[in-house]
């Protein structure tokens, strides 16, 4: 994994208990891996050698974006797109320029100026709420979002990116068994402001550390860098138009394993929805299926495209029990989430360059009940209904669909077969 989180998030992971997990972001437990990472890299990388010419990239739905600062040290444009707006904010501080200017002010004026900032935290009392923030901490961290536009010369966008790390920490959340699901209400960590926000500031410089020893010289040698383009929008993908063509699409697709990003975010997307800058959409692979009556019309349509997702459904239908067999919950859950996958996929490839046709993703297989959620099939024989040619792009690595090698042996009804792959389809 490129991001300097990983090193702490695995040594968590390891040592603490269940009841921990959720105080770690969950852009830690969607990170690519350094090994994934470099195989993309090179893909990119000898298509550019191909064309002779700087390459256009697009990561339809690039949650924490890690091909930000390879894009950048190769002088190539990348439009990265995620509906999370979250990470809209914290990925403009994964650029060379916000390396630069953190270097430039420092982390001890950044974090005078988040302290200041938010000096009327400091008197709030922990009050119990049903709600993701409580109704006197909520006003208040509205307040101070703004107020952090007037700390010159610190950069705005750097030191809303802090703060956007440190939402979690005035939340007030409950965890419950599955680490990724958090529920509202609560009591806020009660923290100190200090702490809460030298983590933030720990996890910015842990990245740019990592892009440094990793993969990304433009970090540590800013003459090697070519000065790339980043392009950074927070759009529903299946509507996502890039400026210009794209020569190749690099991506992977959200979690297909009942994680609904909506929740697993919620303390953050709530602080957001406040200032009014959520866009209304459902994130794809939404648990919520209630309403969801165009299932069999579109089941229909998804076995046309993919004979698997006809075969696997049908096991999945034979499988549910008591509420979830008279309301189909499964089986509408499955669909939805592939026909919005398909739907994105077929707008990312509308952005491609014509006579060009390369497109890299990266699928996390999964499993339910016992049954293997053999996505990397579907989309083979998705590309091949586009007119693709499907072939591996790197070797097959076991994961689990958090991130972690750890969390089937502390969570038995995870299956341990899960794996990860790499694959490239050419037209």
């Amino acid at each position: 994994m490129p991001h300097g989180d990983v090193a702490e998030y695995r040594a968590v992971t390891v040592s603490t208990s269940t009841r921990l997990l959720p105080m770690l972001l969950p852009t830690e437990y969607a990170s690519f891996r350094g090994d994934v990472l470099s195989e993309l890299c090179g893909h990119v990388e000898c298509l550019k050698t191909s064309l002779r010419r700087s390459v256009v990239l697009l990561d339809p739905m690039a949650g924490t974006a890690p091909l930000i600062p390879f894009v950048e040290f190769i002088g190539s444009t990348g439009y990265f797109n995620d509906l999370n707006t979250l990470h809209l904010f914290v990925n403009r501080a994964r650029t060379v320029a916000a390396y630069k200017a953190f270097n430039a002010v420092g982390p001890d004026s950044l974090l005078q100026a988040l302290m200041k900032a938010t000096a009327s935290l400091s008197r709030l009392q922990r009050r119990p709420t049903d709600k993701w923030i409580d109704e006197q901490t909520l006003p208040r961290l509205l307040a101070a979002w703004h107020r952090l536009a007037d700390f010159q010369p610190s950069p705005t966008y750097l030191l809303r990116a802090l703060f956007l790390l440190s939402i979690r920490s005035f939340a007030s959340y409950t965890t419950s068994s599955n680490p990724t699901w958090l529920k509202p209400g609560g009591l806020r960590s009660g923290a100190p402001r200090r702490e809460v926000f030298n983590r933030a500031l720990s996890k910015l410089q842990r990245y740019y550390s990592a892009a440094q020893r990793y993969y990304f010289p433009a970090y540590e040698n800013q003459t090697s860098a070519k000065g790339g383009r980043v392009v950074l929008s927070n759009v529903d993908a299946a509507s996502y138009r890039t400026k210009s063509p794209v020569d190749i699409i690099v991506t992977s697709p959200p979690f297909c394993n009942r994680v609904d990003w909506r929740r697993l975010y919620g303390p953050e997307g709530y602080f957001l929805e406040a200032l009014g800058l959520c866009p209304k959409h459902e994130y794809l692979g939404t648990t919520a299926v209630r309403g969801y009556d165009d299932s069999e019309s579109r089941l229909l349509a998804l076995t046309d495209i993919s004979p698997y997702l006809g075969r696997f459904l049908i096991e999945v239908r034979k499988t549910q029990i008591h509420g979830e067999r008279s309301s189909d919950y499964y089986v509408k859950y499955f669909v939805r989430y592939f026909d919005g996958l398909f739907t994105a996929f077929d707008q990312a490839i509308s952005n491609l360059r014509r006579g060009h046709g390369r497109f890299l993703f990266v699928v996390q297989d999964n499993a339910h009940r016992g049954q293997g959620i053999r996505i990397h099939t579907a989309l083979t024989e998705y590309f091949s209904c586009r007119g693709f040619t499907v072939s591996s792009g790197g070797k097959e690595r076991p994961r689990h669909h958090l991130g972690l090698r750890n969390v089937s042996r502390k969570h038995p009804m995870v299956s341990p077969r899960q794996t990860e792959s790499i694959w490239l389809a050419e037209r």
